[in-house]
């Protein structure tokens, strides 16, 4: 028997995104710790892969939900740098010159990100958006397991 969920149970779009964060401010700091290159490189895989689905899942759910913020423009730019850091990271290797910092810059670009979104955000109870934010992210996952990757 599928019981129905109260509005009290489902997911606040806000505790959604803070989990979000705190795995990659792990990530992050696992990164920082981290002297193999191979480890740093699988590391910084985990991270950029998380990027590229939240990233997602901002474009699909998250902003559409907030158009007409005045924090959502912002937010999108930073979107669009860590985008571009992410694959400039990517075509590199660990034990080359820059791979460190352009990590911490993109550590330090979410962090910014962060602000945008806790700002865009508003103070009430925000339910349907963590459902949907959820749901997306499993469907996403769920995608990107059965074909092996981001397209």
């Amino acid at each position: 028997m599928k019981t129905k969920r109260t509005a009290s149970t489902r997911p606040d779009a806000r505790v959604v995104l803070r989990s979000e964060r705190a795995a990659l401010t792990l990530l992050f700091d696992r990164f920082e710790h981290s002297r193999s290159t191979t480890r740093k490189k699988a590391i910084v895989q985990e991270i950029c892969d998380a990027l590229t689905l939240q990233a997602q899942l901002a474009d699909e759910v998250l902003y559409p939900a907030l158009a007409g913020n005045a924090h959502v423009p912002e937010a999108r730019r930073q979107q669009a740098i860590v985008r571009a850091l992410i694959a400039e990271v990517q075509a590199i290797e660990p034990d080359d010159d820059g791979y460190d910092a352009n990590v911490r810059m993109i550590s330090e670009h979410v962090r910014h990100q962060r602000e945008e979104q806790d700002g865009m955000l508003p103070r009430r109870r925000l339910s349907k958006l963590g459902v949907q934010l959820v749901n997306r992210k499993q469907e996403l996952l769920t995608k990107l397991r059965d074909f092996g990757g981001w397209d």
